[in-house]
Parts: structure tokens; sequence; C-alpha cells
């Protein structure tokens, strides 16, 4: 077995967990295991902890290959799940980028970003050199088939933004000033007062007050 998703199913059925059990117990969302599972998220930052919850060991979980001397390696005054926790912050924590957390409810069909991250996941090498880009899930079918929902996209604010762009177009939320409504569309003309946005499916153009707009990221990838 060399899905670290498949290992990962495999042993919480082993264990008689659902999804949402198992979520609670890692105090993270379910999506977030449904994303683990389906390989959309490829290491995720509480890896070590889960291995601890399905009594597997991380190695395994990762490469499918099981160190026997896993347990000899933690140090003897500390708990197996504290000493993971830790060593998987330190070694994984430079190798990940945040999703951002969307709830729906937003200006133009749009999901408002909290201000949170709802996710981590691997990063792109892509974008190892991009300390301040950052993923979003795509939760429609808008951008089909440029992006379809279910899948990531990977921001990167320090990428310049032309015409034709793929962009994640933050804006303000009319009804909340700590949210931003997040946009993804393709930039189809960047005027002094006024910003075009196309979107795909429906096609359909979206015009935008430039005074609205936050800021405007390139999209430079995706997980599909």
């Amino acid at each position: 077995m060399s899905d670290l998703g498949a290992r990962i199913k495999q042993k919480r059925e082993q264990k008689g967990l659902s999804q949402a059990a198992l979520a609670q117990a890692l105090s993270v969302s379910q999506q977030a295991i449904q994303q683990v599972e389906s390989g959309k998220a490829s290491k995720p930052r509480y890896l070590y902890e889960l291995a601890n919850l399905l009594e597997a060991s991380y190695e395994w979980l990762l490469t499918g290959q099981d160190n026997a001397s896993y347990q000899q390696q933690l140090p003897a005054t500390a708990s197996a799940s504290a000493y993971n926790v830790q060593q998987a912050e330190a070694m994984v924590a430079s190798a990940q980028i945040k999703i951002l957390e969307l709830v729906p409810g937003g200006d133009h069909g749009c999901y408002s970003y909290t201000g949170k991250a709802s996710d981590m996941v691997m990063r792109p090498r892509s974008l190892d050199n991009a300390p301040k880009a950052y993923g979003l899930y795509v939760y429609d079918n808008r951008m089909a088939p440029r992006y379809h929902f279910g899948e990531i996209v990977y921001a990167h604010p320090g990428v310049p933004v032309s015409n034709g762009d793929y962009v994640a177009v933050h804006l303000k939320n009319k009804a909340r000033h700590d949210y931003a409504d997040i946009l993804i569309a393709r930039l189809q003309q960047k005027g002094v007062n006024t910003y075009v946005f196309f979107t795909m499916n429906p096609q359909e153009a979206v015009k935008v007050e430039a005074s609205q707009v936050l800021k405007m990221d390139r999209i430079v990838a995706s997980s599909q």
C-alpha cells in the first residue's frame, strides 16, 4: 500500500472510527480528514498525533514501511503523544502551507475568509520560497473546467498580476469588517475605478469597484 490516505483510512476503519470521530479526537474538521484520505492533503501537520491515535508508527503512515525502533526513540521522560506533536511541528512546519478558512455568505456568490486557517497541507515545491503563499479549497464549480469543486488552489502574493491571470481576489465584506470575501476568477480588465473578472460556469463578467478590492493574488498552482 503506497498511499498515505489509504493507510490512514485502513487504520481508522480497523479501529472502528468514523471520519467525524477521528476529526473530533484531533480537534480538526471532518473535511480535513476527508482531504487527507482522498490524497488532497498529502502531509497534515497533525500526522504524528494521528499515528498515535491509530496506534501506527509515523514512518509506516508516511512511507508504508515500519520502523521497529520507533517507540525506543522516544524520550523516557516524555509521553509519546506530546513528543510526537512537538517533533511533527518542528519537522514539517516549513514544508507546509496554510489553507484559509472560508464560510458561505459573501457578496457576488463568494465565500468569506474568517481570518483563520482551516488546515495545513504539504507546500508545493513551486512555492518553497514563498512564505506568504496560501491555499484555498474550491467549494463550487464556477471556474470549471479550470478549477473543480474539492481541489486546492494556491495563491502567491509576490507575483505580479496581469489581465488574463487567474486570481484570488480579497474583497471588503459589507456585513463584517473582520471578514474578507474571496472571489476565484480570471482577471479580465483592471481599470482605474472598476475591475472586471470572469467566471466560467456560468460564463459571466463580474464587475467590482476598485475601492472594494483589498488585494488580488495570482493563482500559480492547484492540487489537480
